[in-house]
């Protein structure tokens, strides 16, 4: 697995949170094994399995004392948005209506962490709320939302060369992109 995204805590480095991401081909499974090499605690793990080829379009973290919003700009038809919460305290949450809550779990009887997903046929831009309830403050908050998105083929830096033009002309990416190249 690869780590993604870090969301550390100012208040204290042992409470944070990170978002890894892991292709596992289709058909085989595996154990989810986490290796802890410095001072935590209250770990928890949320899972999510996304089929198909995405990308990582965005990520946006926030680490807000109440509610926590987030907006996830330019997303395309076909994406997947995942998005989870670590609080300190034991207290339920609500999530916008862009998502559906997956997870709402207390770890070790103080935290909780929460978690929510959505796929959207339709893109465009998504602001992610989680909010808790207001029966304690959060001192050590921490959340993310990352939009993933279908594979676009050849991606930002790519090229397409389909050789209907001629002459002068026979380097132009017909991708968009205009990442055209020089005849010699």
């Amino acid at each position: 697995a690869t780590q993604v995204a870090n969301v550390p805590n100012s208040t204290e480095a042992h409470y944070a949170a990170g978002l890894f991401r892991a292709d596992v081909p289709s058909g085989t499974s595996g154990d989810i094994v986490v290796g802890v090499d410095e001072t935590m605690s209250q770990l928890g793990v949320i899972a999510w399995a996304v089929t198909g080829d995405h990308q990582i379009h965005d990520i946006e973290t926030d680490t807000s004392n109440s509610t926590s919003s987030v907006t996830l700009n330019g997303v395309p038809d076909g994406s997947v948005i995942l998005a989870g919460r670590a609080s300190a305290v034991g207290q339920l949450h609500t999530w916008s209506s862009n998502v559906t809550e997956n997870i709402d779990q207390v770890v070790d009887g103080t935290v909780r962490h929460t978690g929510a997903s959505s796929a959207k046929s339709t893109g465009g831009d998504f602001t992610i709320t989680c909010t808790p309830d207001a029966s304690a403050t959060d001192g050590r908050p921490r959340m993310f939302a990352i939009a993933l998105s279908p594979s676009q083929g050849i991606g930002t830096n790519g090229f397409y060369l389909n050789y209907a033009a001629s002459g002068s002309d026979l380097g132009d990416d017909a991708s968009g992109n205009g990442n055209d190249w020089a005849n010699n």
